[in-house]
């Protein structure tokens, strides 16, 4: 508001300046004209210039007080300018505040727009947006965002379905024919007489890792003698059970537990229990991983299999889901619906199945980046990349979420079974949103180093603020 104020202020005497010009050029037209006059009038009455100069002039004449009065009316009534001091920090606040009021100024409208023009403000956007990148979003980049998750959602609905055919609350339902492909070849490796050499020879190896990799944190069964009374252990669900299990968690707490010779399960009531188990202690850190990562790979091909990643914390959520497995049956626990999951084939062969959903989502969306954008993103600063990585992280972001609420779809049309929810897809719609979060971060975090930068040059240099930064 001062700003403008000022700027008005400005105006007033550029106008009044040119004004008085106008006054002052036709006063000497004026004077100059009057002068030739006398000067002839002299010449006629053979009066001299050296006589003029050496006449003894008299006193003008005043103006009288009704001139004056006359004149003043005609000067401009200019106003001291408003101006908020500064005298502490809390009187500042208070005058501002009060001064806001007084002119009921309007905070919902940007300051720059009232106070630029409309091609000043389009220049300076321009700027911007050359230097940090431009986020905005076009009518292309909508559309592909939704062609994106409408080609996932299908893919989601027809390819990934559940896991495998089951019958869920009376209604037969189909599983994914990727997933039983992925099924039946686990099934061959592991048979007498694997149909291809290939397949003979990654048996072979499973059996070697299996036989080599042993692990503390492999507990199947309850045994009173040593101490093990876990509610819910059994050999069909120790795995999902287990955190060393878990196939992003297990390199931390399966290495872990390798080495202080223990295992921790979550039980059927969602309870973390920590069983001693030195056996099969290592005490070597780099030895205790290797066998993380063996073990897993042994449980792979196997029948039971392994759960997706992350997905053994769900049985800490010891909650109503508002989820039924049975017909008539009441509603379980979120520890009882994953375990469920878990022994219905929820397991890392239908997790890779469940990935192919995100992945045509960032294929499509990277792919059109790079085809629209690899110019700018060749030639820009890296200011401008930041610009470039907050537009796709946001575009990512809102493409899996569509897609998340496609798959909420889905789950109502597989008859609210939890396990046509696609996990792969959540997890990266998370990391999506992360990254949405640190990109914007740091292109905040560079605008506002080159503000700071630019306002210590003004301050220590005394640049104009008309000069370009």
């Amino acid at each position: 508001h001062q700003l403008t104020a000022a700027q008005r202020r400005l105006s007033e005497l550029t106008h009044h300046l040119s004004e008085e010009e106008a006054r002052k050029q036709e006063t000497s037209d004026r004077l100059q004209a009057a002068t030739a006059e006398a000067g002839a009038l002299l010449a006629r009455f053979g009066v001299t210039p050296e006589q003029v100069a050496r006449a003894t002039r008299q006193p003008g004449v005043g103006l009288s007080e009704s001139e004056q009065r006359t004149i003043r009316a005609t000067l401009p009534d200019l106003k001291p300018l408003e101006i908020v001091r500064f005298t502490s920090w809390e009187g500042y606040q208070r005058d501002v505040a009060d001064y806001m009021e007084r002119h009921a100024l309007d905070t919902d409208r940007d300051p720059l727009a009232q106070i630029l023009s409309p091609h000043q403000l389009a220049e300076l956007e321009r700027r911007f947006h050359i230097r940090f990148g431009d986020t905005r979003w076009t009518p292309w980049d909508y559309g592909v965002v939704g062609l994106a998750a409408l080609i996932a959602v299908v893919v989601d609905i027809v390819l990934v379905a559940i896991p495998k055919d089951m019958k869920f609350l009376g209604q037969e339902y189909t599983g994914s024919p990727i997933t039983k492909r992925f099924t039946a070849w686990a099934e061959d490796m592991r048979s007498d007489a694997p149909s291809s050499p290939f397949l003979a020879w990654l048996g072979s190896v499973q059996g070697h890792l299996e036989g080599w990799a042993k692990v503390t944190y492999d507990l199947s069964i309850n045994n009173k003698t040593r101490g093990i009374q876990v509610d819910g252990l059994r050999p069909g669900t120790h795995r999902m059970m287990s955190l060393g299990h878990d196939p992003a968690l297990g390199f931390i707490f399966g290495t872990l537990e390798n080495m202080a010779g223990c295992c921790s399960l979550i039980d059927r009531s969602g309870r973390l229990q920590f069983i001693s188990n030195p056996a099969k202690q290592d005490l070597n850190p780099l030895r205790s991983m290797a066998k993380v990562a063996a073990h897993l790979l042994s449980d792979l091909p196997t029948s039971a299999g392994v759960q997706p990643p992350f997905f053994t914390l769900v049985q800490l959520l010891n909650r109503d889901s508002g989820l039924t497995l049975k017909p008539g049956g009441a509603t379980v626990t979120w520890t009882d619906a994953a375990r469920w999951m878990y022994t219905n084939g929820y397991t890392m062969g239908h997790f890779a199945t469940m990935s192919l959903v995100p992945a045509l989502v960032e294929l499509i969306l990277r792919t059109y980046i790079w085809l629209t954008y690899r110019d700018a993103l060749q030639d820009d600063s890296p200011q401008a990349h930041l610009g470039h990585e907050v537009k796709l992280a946001s575009m990512r972001t809102m493409a899996h979420t569509l897609v998340m609420g496609g798959d909420l779809l889905k789950v109502h049309l597989y008859g609210l079974n939890p396990a046509a929810f696609n996990w792969s897809q959540m997890l990266a719609l998370a990391k999506a949103a992360v990254a949405t979060i640190q990109a914007t971060r740091a292109r905040d975090a560079a605008i506002e180093e080159h503000l700071l930068n630019n306002w210590t040059q003004l301050l220590r240099h005394g640049r104009s603020p008309h000069q370009p930064l």
